[in-house]
């Protein structure tokens, strides 16, 4: 017989039925506290170097995750990929996950020619442990 607690996790073991008591919590990073900010300065010298700033569906800036905005050309074939590069020159690659300016990670999915973005959770850890469970009538 395996035993199950009220939301339905159970689990036999080899002594018998075990409960799984399994909690996570969002990883804390001391780093992602201020929102990521671009100075003028900067986007003024990319703009009038043929770049705009790379930004989410909802027009929110993108950051990789040291906080180095991310740029693409101005004027690019739509029929071609566009090539997105920090604010270093280093080019990002496709898959990467980046930030927006709230620091909230964003995952890229190629869609045909687009760059379509998705809000991901921050990783999370799961601390489970396992309890032999007593029956009680």
């Amino acid at each position: 017989m395996t035993l199950k607690d009220d939301s339905g996790n159970s689990q036999e073991g080899a002594n018998g039925p075990i409960y799984i008591d399994v909690t996570s919590t969002p990883v804390q990073n001391a780093e992602l506290v201020l929102p990521f900010t671009l100075l003028e300065s900067l986007y003024t010298s990319m703009a009038n170097a043929g770049y705009r700033q790379h930004s989410s569906a909802n027009g929110i800036p993108l950051f990789d995750y040291y906080g180095n905005a991310l740029w693409v050309r101005a004027e690019q074939d739509p029929d071609i990929e566009p090539e997105v590069s920090n604010s270093l020159g280093q080019v990002q690659e496709r898959g990467q996950v980046v930030y927006d300016a709230f620091r909230r990670p964003v995952h890229m999915v190629i869609d045909e020619t687009e760059w379509v973005y998705t809000y991901i959770e921050l990783p999370v850890y799961v601390d489970a442990y396992w309890e032999p469970v007593e029956a009680t009538l």
